[in-house]
């Protein structure tokens, strides 16, 4: 199996995993259940890992286009996902041993989802221009989705800044069209995207006598 053929399917993994996470956040914040917190903390350190490996197989696809932006977006999106992996971690072992409650102080690592969705949108908008520059391998209108996601992953972090309740309409309005629309459709296009190209490369490669 070559690494395209990885990310590829880690691709629809990923995209399977935001959405799982988006019902879990939503069902956590609705019904402040602990399960659906621990099963929502456990996605997002498993999805940012699994992101680091799409991101390297993008980053091999694009790279001719525009190797410093395509580096540039790498290593954002990849500080971006790792930083949700930690975020989800930290989460997670709350939940596996609670500790003194302090409602309303941020993560330390990620405060208020600076690298889940800030830096992590910073990173798709640098590698879905890349996307959509000559050359690029990908289709133009994958960069233009790309970009979309990616403006709506800063504005989740700019309206959490301001928005502190979880439970406000326009941030979970603004988290579902994100984690249950865009995301899933972008990743699982990328997915697709990147396993296609890896069998053209593989059908095209001489074989041996």
């Amino acid at each position: 199996m070559t690494f395209q053929r990885f990310a590829g399917g880690t691709a629809f993994a990923v995209a399977a995993g935001g959405l799982a996470y988006s019902i879990s956040f939503v069902v956590a914040v609705k019904t402040d259940s602990r399960a659906a917190d621990a099963i929502a903390a456990l996605l997002l350190l498993v999805g940012g890992l699994l992101g680091t490996a799409v991101l390297v197989g993008l980053y091999q696809r694009i790279r001719v286009a525009e190797p410093g932006f395509a580096l540039w977006g790498l290593i954002l999106g990849a500080i971006g996902v790792l930083g949700s992996a930690i975020h989800g971690g930290f989460d997670l072992a709350l939940q596996v041993h609670p500790a003194l409650d302090t409602p309303g102080i941020p993560n330390e690592v990620d405060p208020r989802g600076l690298l889940t969705f800030g830096v992590t949108g910073l990173g798709l908008l640098v590698l879905s221009s890349v996307i959509r520059r000559p050359g690029s391998g990908l289709p133009v209108a994958l960069g233009g989705l790309g970009i979309v996601l990616g403006v709506l992953l800063v504005a989740i972090y700019v309206a959490r800044l301001f928005i502190l309740d979880t439970n406000n309409l326009f941030l979970l309005g603004l988290a579902g069209v994100t984690g249950v629309v865009i995301h899933p459709i972008w990743f699982v296009w990328l997915g697709r995207s990147l396993r296609a190209g890896a069998e053209q490369v593989s059908s095209s490669a001489p074989r041996g006598t």
